[in-house]
Parts: structure tokens; C-alpha cells; sequence
């Protein structure tokens, strides 16, 4: 076994398990978990600035939903139009930019 092989079976046997959507469920609500914990920790007002962004929406009474702990949801209208007037559809990114990644089912790319 070389140096690098321990890690390649454990990241292979991690995402087996991870596979299974129950456990990646609960894996990912303990990852976001320990971030806004971690944010917090460290100083970073976490639900406050969720709290701030989200606030930017056009409507009253809006039907975006909002997670207790992270206020994970729908993005409202104007965050929606920002994001379609710099995506662009002719460019394709690694994989590893659009797969799950922590807590984000979307990968990095994800708002």
C-alpha cells in the first residue's frame, strides 16, 4: 500500500456511504450544523447575515421558506435574476464544481 492509496479507500468507502441519501441527509445538516457553529465561534455573525441577504426580496409576504438554523431556502426574485444574468449555459465546469460538496447539494457554484 503507497502513501496515497489509504486515502483514496477512505474518501471510496466515505462516499459509498455516503451515497445512501438518510445518511447524506444527516450528514449534510451536521455539516451546516458545525459551520454556523464554527462562524460563530470565530466571530462571523452567521444568521444575522443570512437574516440581511434574505431580506432583499420584492414582495410582501414572500414564499420563500427559511431553515431555523441557517435559514437555508428559496432564493428570492432579485438574488434569482442576478444569478441568470451571469451564468453563462456555453460553459462547462468540472465536475467537482457542480457535485454535493459538505453541505451544498449544489457544489461550490451553488448561492
Amino acid at each position: 500500500m503507497t502513501a496515497t492509496s489509504a486515502p483514496n479507500l477512505l474518501s471510496s468507502v466515505v462516499n459509498q456511504v455516503l451515497a445512501i441519501k438518510p445518511l447524506w441527509n444527516f450528514a449534510k445538516g451536521r455539516a451546516r450544523h458545525m459551520m454556523v457553529t464554527r462562524a460563530e465561534t470565530i466571530g462571523v455573525p452567521w444568521r444575522e447575515r443570512v437574516q440581511a441577504l434574505r431580506s432583499r426580496h420584492t414582495e410582501i409576504g414572500s414564499t420563500e421558506t427559511e431553515s431555523s438554523t441557517t435559514g437555508i431556502g428559496e432564493l428570492s426574485p432579485l438574488w434569482q435574476a442576478d444569478l441568470e444574468s451571469i451564468q453563462n449555459p456555453n460553459l462547462v465546469y468540472p465536475d467537482y464544481y457542480t457535485t454535493s460538496f459538505h453541505a451544498y447539494d449544489e457544489g461550490n457554484l451553488g448561492w
